[in-house]
């Protein structure tokens, strides 16, 4: 079985980007880095395939569903 080390970065800009990510990084800063740019933030990912892939989809479920409470609110979530 080939063991394969993924390495991922994500870029997450946007306008309420900051307030998004802040909110949700002390859960995922075990797993995951984090960098504040002037537009957003940098997110880095590591690790093995299987353990990638579980850390990004729960990332992006978080990101997704502040998102919508903030659409369906019309209020700043973070």
């Amino acid at each position: 079985m080939v063991r394969l080390e993924i390495e991922l970065t994500l870029k997450i800009r946007g306008k309420e980007s900051k307030n998004a990510i802040e909110s949700i990084m002390p859960e995922n800063r075990k797993y995951m880095s984090f960098r504040k740019t002037k537009y957003g933030y940098i997110c880095h990912i590591s690790g093995d395939a299987n353990n990638v892939r579980k850390t990004l989809n729960e990332f992006l479920e978080s990101l997704m569903f502040i998102e919508k409470i903030a659409e369906v609110t019309d209020a700043r979530v973070g």
